[in-house]
């Protein structure tokens, strides 16, 4: 039996090259022995001072310009070959060693020169700009690498919006949907490989945190009662789960006067503790009272003729009074997002979600998010509005653009 051949390793080639340019840039690359193997001992860039760089030892050991071009631009090709390769996932942390080392490079250059006795005081000036003007050359590409690779890293994460769910086919329409069409909606995900996710799994992933391969949100705004009579059994029955952003002052009003209707009831705070101490329900925050489109109001915008002050003092207020229903009177951890209601915001609007600690926002804009490790990436999600009349299939594969 023959014997087994190495395993592959994608960064043996990487590792190899490296070596490489250690090897060559410690002997001296002078006309005469140009190309040649070293067999010699490393001949050190200056006798006084630290050791350089491989690559400062390449930059600085030719006795004149030409000879100096002819030795570094291939070591400068696999000096930064890690840093192209950096735009590749997985590789982004070879992006920041060079981005570090590149202004090492710099800094180890200057104290070397600078030990040295100059000619002139413009010979030095002259060569520690050279100097600077490289490791500013291999900071900023590292950096750069490292920025894409980040970027590349981000994952699809398709959003769902529902609000209310009857078996009146009557009462079917926009905001309307049946259980039944819930059900097929987790079938289908479920048989297609999605995972259902919360906000919290989103927050923990620009932390550093891993995501399922096909994640999916799915998001239940208003609070209706209708969600906890019927998807909350359907979540507990397929294990899946959503968020749901109830509008405070109903659930107060509902919690205060009990009336377990599914056509217009909201839910009580037991019964959102009740979904959220399952581990399958999160919920997040809709405001308290301004869920309405009225007297110039719609939602969380600024009123006509109201100042900036004014409308911050209002907004904080109403965010904080949510806030502190949710946590003091149904004793569920505080909010991190804040579902916009009818998408709806000012200029100044996310400005104050985010000085007010809120780490995600849910708009009502049809679009696959990108959420990436930047923060920034989890505010204004778009959602996909699920309205009834379309099968499971059609809805997420030609409205969504699923890949079933």
């Amino acid at each position: 039996m023959g014997r087994a051949s190495p395993r592959y390793h994608p960064n043996c080639s990487l590792i190899a090259l490296l070596k490489a340019v250690h090897s060559a840039s410690l002997s001296p690359l002078t006309p005469g022995n140009a190309g040649a193997p070293h067999t010699g001992a490393p001949v050190p860039l200056a006798q006084k001072g630290r050791p350089a760089l491989p690559l400062l030892r390449l930059f600085t050991s030719q006795p004149s310009l030409c000879n100096r071009a002819k030795g570094i631009f291939p070591a400068l090709f696999l000096y930064f070959f890690p840093i192209i390769a950096a735009s590749r996932p997985g590789v982004n942390g070879l992006a920041l060693i060079f981005a570090c080392r590149g202004l090492y490079i710099w800094i180890q250059g200057v104290a070397i020169h600078m030990k040295k006795k100059p000619k002139g005081f413009f010979a030095l000036v002259k060569i520690n700009l050279k100097m600077a003007g490289l490791g500013i050359l291999c900071l900023a590409l590292g950096a750069g690498a490292f920025m894409a690779a980040a970027a590349s890293e981000g994952v699809e994460v398709p959003v769902v919006m529902y609000h209310s769910m009857l078996k009146d086919p009557a009462r079917h329409g926009q905001y309307v949907i049946s259980p039944e069409e819930f059900e097929n909606d987790l079938r289908y995900l479920q048989s297609h490989g999605y995972t259902t996710i919360l906000i919290e799994d989103l927050i923990a992933y620009t932390k550093g945190g891993s995501l399922p391969e096909k994640p999916v949100l799915l998001t239940f705004d208003d609070g209706y009662y209708s969600n906890y009579l019927y998807a909350f059994p359907l979540a507990q029955k397929y294990n899946s789960k959503f968020v749901i952003s109830p509008i405070g002052r109903y659930t107060d009003l509902y919690t205060d006067t009990p009336d377990e209707s599914a056509y217009y009831s909201h839910c009580t705070w037991e019964e959102l503790k009740e979904m959220a101490d399952s581990g399958l329900v999160e919920v997040q925050n809709h405001s308290y009272d301004l869920h309405q489109s009225k007297k110039g109001a719609l939602g969380v915008k600024k009123l006509p003729g109201e100042s900036e002050e004014q409308y911050r003092q209002r907004l904080m207020g109403d965010l904080n009074e949510a806030q502190r229903a949710i946590t003091e009177k149904g004793g569920i951890a505080p909010p991190t997002a804040l579902a916009y209601p009818f998408g709806a915001m000012s200029k100044s609007t996310p400005g104050i979600v985010k000085e007010m600690g809120f780490l995600c926002t849910l708009s009502c804009e049809e679009k696959v998010c990108r959420v990436t490790r930047d923060p920034n990436s989890l505010f204004e999600l778009g959602r996909f509005l699920r309205y009834s009349g379309i099968s499971s299939q059609e809805f997420f594969e030609k409205r969504m653009g699923l890949k079933g």
